[in-house]
């Protein structure tokens, strides 16, 4: 079976419920655009940055939305 991620049926049917997912420079951008995206699938997500203001800043704006995600700084 050879199936791609790109399409847009896996894209609806793909759901990341019980699965964790840590995406580093999460505090903007595209790492938090990601971030946003991985939420919406069911997952937890840990955001990482090395900006301790905006990856809170992030978290809380998340928070608001009605997600959970954690957020641990670091420079990885």
């Amino acid at each position: 079976m050879n199936r791609h991620f790109n399409s847009n049926s896996d894209k609806k049917n793909r759901s990341f419920q019980g699965k964790v997912v840590v995406i580093t420079g999460s505090s903007k951008g595209i790492g938090k655009a990601t971030a946003l995206e991985f939420l919406k699938a069911g997952a937890s997500v840990v955001l990482n940055g090395r900006n301790p203001e905006k990856l809170l800043k992030t978290a809380n704006e998340f928070k608001e939305m009605g997600f959970s995600p954690l957020e641990v700084q670091g420079d990885m």
